[in-house]
Order: structure tokens, then C-alpha cells, then sequence
């Protein structure tokens, strides 16, 4: 007896749906690492502009001061908007990774009854080889 092909069926997109659900996962969370990458440059950029600052004061250049406060400002507000993007990113990674959670479940129910019709199967399939020998060894 052949496997119902409609549980095949529900497996196969089951499987192509949680696929899915991964590859969007994954792209979110590398999005999620390049934003605390980019934040911590723009950290980095901040103390930059400080050390410059500090170093226009004992030199008295005012062109290195005026950098220096430029590259702090500049570096706050791109820390800034930083700071709003991961937090959606993350935002958008929990949901994705609930999202995946929830279709890996639906995948492995429908494993689940797909090994049950099989084994069903298997189990007719003996019954009847069984009941045939028994009938064969009857008529003998």
C-alpha cells in the first residue's frame, strides 16, 4: 500500500516552509551582527574625536578641535540611529525565531503522521503476508 500522497504533500511544503522560515531567520540575525558591528565602529569613531579633541587642546590647533568636535557629533548621531535599527532588528529576529520555532512543530507534526501511516502501512502489509502464508499452509 502506498504512502497517502496528500501527507507527502503537507511534509514536502512543511519542510519548504520552514526552510524559509530559516533563510529569513539567518539573514535577520547576520543584520542584527552588522549593525552591533557598525555600532561599535561608530563607538570606536566617538573615542577618535575625543583623542583628536584632546590632542588639539595641548597642541592649540583649532582646526583639530573643530575635527575632533565634528567627528564626536557625527559619531553620536550615527550611534544614534544605530542604536534604533538593531533594537528593530532585533525586534524583527524574535519574531522571526518564533515564527521558525512555530513551523518546525507544524513540520515535525506532520512527520510525525506521515511515520504513522507508514508504519500502519507496514504493519497491513505483514498482516496480509501473514494471512496469505496462513492460508497456503491451510489448504496444504
Amino acid at each position: 500500500m502506498q504512502l497517502s500522497s496528500p501527507l507527502r504533500r503537507l511534509l514536502r511544503i512543511r519542510e519548504l516552509e520552514e526552510e524559509q522560515k530559516r533563510l529569513a531567520l539567518e539573514a535577520s540575525l547576520r543584520e542584527v551582527r552588522r549593525l552591533r558591528s557598525a555600532l561599535e565602529l561608530t563607538a570606536r569613531r566617538g573615542k577618535e574625536g575625543r583623542l583628536m579633541l584632546a590632542r588639539s587642546a595641548n597642541s592649540g590647533t583649532l582646526t583639530d578641535r573643530i575635527a575632533g568636535l565634528e567627528e564626536m557629533r557625527m559619531a553620536g548621531r550615527a550611534g544614534d540611529a544605530l542604536r534604533v535599527r538593531l533594537a528593530e532588528a532585533e525586534k524583527q529576529a524574535v519574531t522571526l525565531r518564533g515564527s521558525f520555532i512555530a513551523t518546525r512543530a507544524l513540520r515535525r507534526q506532520a512527520e510525525t503522521l506521515v511515520e504513522e501511516q507508514e508504519t500502519r502501512t507496514e504493519r497491513e502489509e505483514e498482516r496480509r503476508r501473514q494471512q496469505g502464508l496462513d492460508d497456503w499452509h491451510r489448504s496444504r
